[in-house]
């Protein structure tokens, strides 16, 4: 995918070097601004073909001219119909989109899902314009909600820096199984693939860190099941593979609807209990603050209901 970017230099870049710019300011690589030297009209300062070195000045007008070589998509298996389904896109522009994912749909393609995931979708409805998909961040298959997807290299670098510097803020809603003593919280257990078992993860000393907060927002005392369950809002400061469920479930509250570590079947809808359902994110290069939510029709009614409940609280 070809991308054109023009920025008139603010006084804050003044007498800082191209490449101080294209680091600091687009989170370009290292690789990538390697590439752009090679391009006829990779960077032109004022018009003029430059090297990274040179220095700006304040209202200078620099063109980035980015050119994602590895745009062949080699993975599009033309197997899936278009019309087999039609990814909700919650966001998009030139560099990202944010899709809607429901339970049960892989991102990638793994073991048993070959052109059924949701970057074949995404790829079939994208065909015509070029752009490559690199998923930012991971999301289960049995977990709905945002999912951040890049259209080329320059904006997955960028984004993927967002993620790690926290600049990135993604909350989960789940439903967990009793009541918790602790309304709110940290969840501080290592995590580590089970070695008896593909696929799954436990809680273990020789893992790696990861960290979970949570917050309580409402308890239900009664459910067709004939268990109390808790609606929490969680938030993840490390992104290991199924880091809720296996937090939640090593505290004694599986999520309801897990058929790994937790509750199965799920009283209030069949899907796993667990949906990510807000995201707030910087553009990369406009830097314009973006908040997207889910549209899971299921979380959304859970979400309004309690909110609901709560404006009718007394002071």
């Amino acid at each position: 995918m070809d991308r054109l970017w023009k920025f008139q230099i603010e006084a804050v870049w003044n007498q800082r070097t191209i490449e101080d710019f294209l680091r600091r300011h687009l989170n370009f690589t290292r690789r990538q601004i390697s590439s752009l030297k090679f391009m006829e009209d990779g960077i032109r300062l004022n018009g003029q073909k430059v090297r990274t070195t040179c220095r700006l000045h304040t209202d200078d007008w620099l063109t980035i001219h980015l050119l994602d070589r590895k745009s062949g998509d080699k993975t599009r298996i033309p197997s899936v119909s278009r019309t087999a389904f039609s990814p909700v896109v919650l966001y998009e522009d030139e560099d990202l989109l944010v899709a809607d994912k429901p339970a049960g749909l892989p991102v990638h393609p793994s073991r048993g899902h070959y052109g059924d995931t949701l970057l074949d979708f995404l790829r079939h409805n994208l065909s015509a314009d070029g752009s490559t998909l690199h998923p930012v961040g991971r999301l289960d298959k049995d977990t709905a909600g945002i999912v951040m997807i890049a259209r080329h290299r320059a904006s997955a670098a960028a984004l993927s820096s967002q993620l790690q510097n926290r600049q990135m803020e993604k909350t989960y809603l789940a439903l967990a199984k009793g009541t918790f003593e602790a309304k709110a919280g940290e969840i501080t257990a290592p995590i580590a693939p089970r070695e008896d078992c593909l696929n799954q993860m436990e809680i273990s000393e020789k893992g790696k860190p990861a960290v979970t907060s949570y917050q309580v927002q409402k308890e239900y005392f009664t459910s067709e099941k004939g268990f109390p369950y808790s609606l929490l809002t969680c938030r993840l400061k490390t992104g290991r593979t199924h880091q809720i469920r296996v937090h939640m479930a090593c505290t004694g509250h599986p999520l309801l609807g897990d058929p790994i570590y937790g509750i199965t079947p799920n009283p209030l809808f069949p899907s796993l209990g667990l949906c990510a359902f807000s995201c707030s994110f910087y553009q990369p290069f406009t830097k314009k603050r973006i908040r997207v939510t889910t549209k899971q029709k299921e979380w959304c009614i859970l979400w309004n209901e309690f909110m609901k409940s709560r404006s009718g609280e007394s002071p």
